[in-house]
């Protein structure tokens, strides 16, 4: 296997391992969805940011053919 393979299954292994770590305190679907109503400011802030950011990037780069007059070029990428 080269590196990448390597990496890609260390990552996934320890993103199960955490996972399965911190799911263990979840109990009711109410818990899964607010966080039992006890996550802290900074991870509520980070969360809000990151769906901003997201959002931002993601029309930004819908807009950027048409401000770098790429439309014929890109006409046919349009969705419907």
């Amino acid at each position: 296997m080269d590196t990448f393979t390597i990496t890609i299954v260390v990552s996934i292994l320890i993103y199960v391992v955490i996972g399965s770590y911190a799911g263990r305190s979840v109990k009711k679907l109410d818990d899964y969805f607010v966080a039992g109503r006890r996550a802290p400011t900074l991870l509520i802030l980070g969360t809000l940011v990151a769906s901003v950011m997201s959002t931002a990037i993601f029309m930004g780069m819908r807009r950027l053919p048409m401000m770098a007059s790429w439309v014929p070029t890109c006409s046919s990428l349009e969705l419907p």
